[in-house]
């Protein structure tokens, strides 16, 4: 959709979709509506990264991708971190339902704000001959996928970046607190706070690598450097258990080497024609949540296979 309609259309609709869940889950009195408001608001934040690295794609040089995308990373983290205190700040003092509504109203700016300010093309580079309005108009959503899918590379870069990723959907994302709590001994606030130091390195991480990646015009060194600086960081988290705060500095390291495989999405816009850049980075984000997506239930399967018969509050 961004390929063929362009990001200020498809973006100001997608925020749209996310305040219309909100809206919906805010108001449900049944479980289904609440249902239907979650998968609504799923499918509108899909469009947030891809359609970012879209406009970045349009409107940048390909040797400032990977810097744009990491600082696109960092607010993201950012937003991560921040959403938790201001959320609960506002249910304690508004409710859930009306945290909700308010958050539904900021939606519907967003949208408005997209519409107003995105533009569908660089008229800099459309002016130097690069035909980027509608430019899928010459390309079916049918061969514009033949030409992602059939790319070798696409596979090779997809598959790096969803086996990258999954490490910190499993562990940030569902299983680090618990196993802070039961590894280190302390409570589920001081876990929290370590895991959150996760997001932090990613915010520090992702513009860093992003910067090195396009000072050196490599991709592959980062991509290296970041997955075997990552491996050591996760090993002296699960392995040396010598206190919390050497956990600290662990885990923001594990988080700041795995924001490095970020330039794999530059590699795979570079390698892709514009006209089905957008297609290519979505084919690569998906596999990215596949990732997450098997490695949290395998990671359950595994703890159960090797369970010691351990009891806890009779569970």
């Amino acid at each position: 959709m961004l390929d063929r309609f362009g990001p200020k259309r498809v973006m100001a609709c997608s925020a749209i979709f996310c305040a219309i869940g909100t809206l919906l889950f805010a108001t449900a009195r049944e479980i289904h509506q609440a249902q239907l408001g979650r998968f609504l608001i799923g499918i509108g934040s899909a469009f947030a990264a891809i359609g970012t690295f879209k406009i970045i794609s349009l409107f940048f040089p390909s040797r400032q991708f990977a810097l744009m995308g990491g600082l696109t990373l960092t607010i993201g983290m950012t937003g991560a971190i921040g959403a938790g205190a201001p959320l609960a700040f506002m249910v304690d003092h508004f409710g859930w339902r009306s945290s909700m509504l308010i958050l539904a109203i900021a939606g519907l700016f967003v949208a408005a704000i997209s519409w107003a300010y995105l533009k569908d093309e660089n008229k800099l580079a459309k002016a130097k001959g690069n035909k980027l309005s509608n430019p899928i108009k010459t390309l079916s959503l049918k061969n514009s996928l033949n030409k992602v899918i059939r790319n070798k590379q696409n596979w090779i870069v997809a598959i790096y970046g969803g086996l990258t990723f999954a490490p910190t959907s499993a562990f940030a994302g569902l299983w680090g607190v618990p196993f802070i709590v039961s590894a280190y001994g302390v409570s589920r606030p001081v876990a929290g706070t370590a895991i959150s130091l996760v997001f932090m390195g990613w915010i520090f991480g992702a513009p860093f690598f992003g910067k090195i990646s396009d000072f050196l015009e490599r991709r592959k060194v980062t991509l290296f450097l970041g997955s075997t600086g990552a491996f050591i960081s996760f090993y002296f988290v699960v392995y040396q258990i010598h206190g919390i705060h050497l956990a600290f500095f662990w885990l923001f390291c594990f988080g700041f080497f795995s924001s490095a495989f970020l330039p794999s999405f530059t590699i795979i816009q570079e390698i892709n024609p514009i006209q089905t850049n957008a297609t290519a980075i979505g084919f690569m984000n998906m596999l990215n949540m596949i990732g997450g997506m098997v490695l949290q239930p395998l990671t359950g399967y595994l703890l159960d296979l090797h369970w010691s018969g351990q009891i806890q509050d009779g569970v």
